[in-house]
């Protein structure tokens, strides 16, 4: 949830910004259940190479 305020910051300084996030879990306020953390680390090992392979993309059209 910092990526908002990285970028904030970033644009302050006058960088240009490509922000990518992955959810690793999900929270309805009206019904909260503690997301397990095998559950969050399970979410953030399946995104790693989606994400690795969207940063190859961008960067080999650069």
């Amino acid at each position: 949830m910092s990526t908002v305020m990285e970028v904030i910051q970033a644009v302050h300084c006058g960088m240009e910004v490509l922000a990518v996030s992955a959810i690793t879990n999900n929270n309805d306020p009206d019904n909260y259940v503690p997301a397990p953390i095998e559950s969050v680390i399970a979410s953030a090992e399946k995104a790693g190479p989606v994400i690795a392979e969207l940063f190859r993309g961008v960067l080999e059209s650069i």
